[in-house]
């Protein structure tokens, strides 16, 4: 029988949680953007939290929070559980 897993009660991950990550990880906005994978464009809207083409709030999604977290715990890559 499997484990079932409980939900994860998270608050959303917000532009000075993302900014603090950064510092914490010692990464330049370069840097932070190519470790979560999108453009330093795109991390500079995250830390703004705004877009700058179009003025509109800009919300940071799960993936990017779960990713930050991952990072900070010090993995670089999934590898599946044992089987």
């Amino acid at each position: 029988m499997q484990a079932r897993l409980e939900p994860l009660v998270v608050c959303p991950i917000t532009d000075d949680d993302l900014q603090q990550w950064q510092r914490y990880m010692g990464y330049t906005q370069q840097q932070a953007a190519q470790a979560l994978g999108v453009s330093q464009a795109t991390y500079c809207d995250w830390l703004a939290g705004m877009s700058r083409t179009t003025g509109k709030p800009v919300h940071i999604d799960k993936r990017t929070e779960l990713a930050c977290a991952a990072l900070a715990a010090g993995f670089t890559h999934y590898a599946p559980p044992p089987s």
